[in-house]
């Protein structure tokens, strides 16, 4: 799981067109929700695109460090 976690994050492109989907379901939601992110892969769609207090959640630890890394997290 954790090499295809290092696969994915180095050809994943956080802003990339499939971040759009993300604004669509947001738009059903009432302002400012808590999102469970399951299977965020390296957390940048949470990061990047959802509010403050939304949570990913993967199986990969590695592919969670780059999140852990931008939050500034040492136990993620």
């Amino acid at each position: 799981m954790d090499d295809v976690a290092t696969t994915y994050v180095a050809r994943h492109d956080p802003n990339g067109s499939d971040a759009a989907p993300i604004d669509d379901l947001l738009a059903g939601f009432p302002s400012d929700p808590a999102v469970l992110d399951v299977g965020c892969g390296d957390g940048a769609r949470t990061l990047a695109n959802l509010t403050a207090g939304s949570v990913g959640l993967d199986v990969s630890r590695r592919g969670l460090a780059p999140a852990g890394e931008i939050r500034g997290l040492e136990d993620y």
